[in-house]
């Protein structure tokens, strides 16, 4: 996400039919890649090797670490210690609540560190934090792991802060892209005042401007309201052509309302990563009458799906941690992958220490030719075979550039009357990292 980040969770929920579709095509692989190594029979033990989720758990924004955040960390770690710990240590997880206002976060970071002085790694911030929290963290040398995609981050120094996907400024120059595939001259934007989906609409705003479009409406939504008629008169006065679009569900549910009400629907809809989770359609649909009058008007832009194996054997161990939960989303896949990141490159510097083991990170990952492992077990086990290793696991390959993160793809995707997502167009790394400056 995205909230203050609502969904970055960065980006890019699928719905529960596409989320699903990657478990059935690499299941068989996934059983494949994983019964060929042994888990180490030999248990952990020593002092243990602290993991901090620092994510909101209370206020408004508390399912993002109770539903996201945690549970993706708490499954990684209980592998880590099937396959026997970190370089034989037990890991162990323990959360910082940093709290639903931004205001709050940096004094709880400042206690977490006071509180427990041996954190290996931090997974969490998010984009209405970083820019604050970053500095503090880079200053204690714990690495951190985040989904935050500020740009004020996009070219940072800070060595300890590693990004699990692009920067929102990428995300917004793949939403333009996505909007200018329409070809359509005016186009109107409407995204909510959230930290995240505000740094998707500058750059968005930025680009579009760049390639010659005509923004014909800018305007910034207040989340949660009981009406949105004065924002939506403003699209039907500014005779758009197409909207761009990124709010939370619950305004998306009010705002499509009162779009049907004046009569403003029908033109192209793109919305941004913020909007690819499964509650967002649901939420359009019930306000507008069906998933099948919606996916007449309705597109969104996302990150280029992730095809590992190691995407399955994480399905597969969140259905059977978290059988009621449905399926698991990108944004806990990329917090498990950045968890086994931190737990391998421990083990291939011998320590976990961070300011040991933060210069093996790449050393697991930006590694082409070497032995492509899925899971830390694998990992483990190929490393203490004195082999070279490419993790790549459930969200995919990670290979991170001179500022820490990883450039990506996107792709536009269509939606479904049955509510799966059907994809228009592909936009590779190259086409959109081209225009980063």
């Amino acid at each position: 996400m995205r909230p203050t980040d609502r969904h970055r969770l960065a980006r890019g929920e699928r719905v529960a039919a596409v989320a699903l579709l990657p478990a059935l095509l690499f299941a068989g692989t996934a059983n494949a890649a994983t019964s060929s190594h042994v888990l180490r029979p030999k248990a952990p033990s020593g002092s243990a090797v602290l993991f901090d989720v620092f994510s909101p758990f209370s206020g408004s924004n508390a399912f993002i670490g109770t539903t996201f955040n945690l549970p993706p960390v708490k499954i990684g770690v209980a592998l880590i210690n099937a396959a026997g710990g970190v370089n034989g240590h037990p890991a162990q997880v323990i959360s910082t609540d940093s709290g639903s206002d931004p205001i709050d976060a940096v004094p709880a970071l400042q206690r977490m560190f006071v509180q427990h002085s041996g954190i290996a790694a931090l997974l969490g911030l998010d984009t209405s934090n970083a820019t604050a929290l970053a500095p503090v963290m880079n200053s204690h040398q714990v690495v951190t792991m985040s989904l935050a995609g500020p740009p004020q981050l996009d070219h940072s120094s800070y060595k300890y802060l590693y990004r699990l996907a692009p920067p929102d400024s990428l995300g917004g120059t793949a939403l333009s892209q996505s909007a200018l595939h329409f070809q359509k001259k005016r186009i109107a934007l409407m995204f909510d005042s959230s930290g995240t989906a505000q740094s998707d609409a500058v750059s968005t705003l930025k680009e579009l401007t760049a390639h010659g479009a005509d923004v014909v409406l800018n305007e910034t939504v207040p989340v949660d309201q009981p009406s949105y008629r004065t924002e939506v008169e403003k699209l039907v006065a500014s005779k758009a052509q197409m909207l761009v679009t990124e709010t939370d569900p619950q305004t998306a549910a009010t705002l499509f309302a009162n779009m049907k009400q004046l009569g403003a629907l029908g033109i192209p809809i793109v919305g941004g990563g913020e909007n690819d989770v499964a509650s967002y359609f649901s939420a359009v649909a019930k306000s507008v009458g069906g998933m099948a009058a919606e996916s007449k008007f309705m597109y969104v832009e996302n990150l280029a799906p992730a095809t590992a194996p190691g995407q399955a054997y994480f399905n597969s161990q969140y259905k059977k941690d978290y059988p009621k939960a449905g399926a698991p989303v990108p944004p806990q896949y990329s917090l498990y992958d950045g968890l086994n990141i931190a737990a391998l490159a421990m083990d291939e510097a011998h320590s976990t220490s961070p300011s040991v083991y933060v210069n093996y990170i790449k050393k697991v990952t930006n590694n082409p030719g070497a032995v492509v492992v899925t899971t830390y077990a694998e990992g483990y086990t190929d490393l203490k075979a004195g082999k070279k290793i490419e993790y790549e696991g459930a969200s995919g390959q990670l290979i991170f550039n001179q500022w820490n993160w990883p450039p990506s793809g996107f792709e536009l995707l269509q939606l479904q009357s049955n509510g799966s997502l059907k994809s228009v167009f592909t936009q590779t790394s190259a086409s959109v990292n081209k225009y980063f400056k």
